[in-house]
């Protein structure tokens, strides 16, 4: 059967794309306590919404790509607005918001899967630094997850033409051959 992944993309205080730095507030260690507390009883709602399905047809993931330090660029294509917090302090607010979302989780659906990220998963180089809570490392149905699109135009699918394994452009503007040999180094 299928298993449906829920997740949260956005929420009031928190956008990744073409947002306002009044939408940023989630990772502000003090104007964005109304928001983590908005994410955190969305999530009380959804575990107990979904309590009721199997454990094997429904798996969370509290929060897609999260990224407190680069969230986002203006609807013009700037750059990313200046933090809030250095980003030690930033990944130490997302562990600590991550491990309130899984109490919640667990007080209403205590087998269900959940998925965890760390901070800028989705465009880091790895290894991703995984220095996740106690809380998280101790529940045994967390799992980690990152979302590897390299080589971008590849895992885009940017043009018609291209096949894998094949030279794709790199990050860096450079062309790079990609094959399996390649993906297994990058993600060792």
């Amino acid at each position: 059967g299928l298993t449906t992944i829920i997740d949260v993309h956005e929420i009031p205080g928190y956008c990744r794309w073409s947002c306002s730095p009044k939408e940023l507030y989630l990772w502000d260690k003090d104007a964005g306590a109304n928001a983590r507390g908005l994410l955190i009883n969305t999530w009380r709602q959804l575990a107990q919404a979904f309590s009721g399905y199997p454990d094997t047809r429904v798996i969370h993931e509290p929060l897609n790509e999260p990224e407190p330090w680069f969230t986002s660029v203006d609807q013009s294509g700037n750059p990313p607005v200046v933090p809030y917090l250095d980003r030690e302090d930033q990944s130490v607010l997302w562990y600590e918001l991550q491990d309130r979302i899984l109490q919640e989780i667990r007080t209403y659906d205590p087998r269900k899967i959940v998925m965890v990220q760390p901070v800028e998963s989705w465009r880091a180089t790895f290894p991703v630094n995984w220095a996740v809570s106690a809380a998280i490392r101790t529940d045994g149905r967390v799992w980690g997850t990152v979302h590897f699109y390299h080589p971008h135009d590849f895992t885009h699918q940017s043009s018609s033409y291209q096949t894998y394994p094949g030279t794709f452009d790199a990050d860096i503007g450079a062309t790079e051959w990609w094959d399996k040999s390649r993906l297994v180094r990058v993600l060792d």
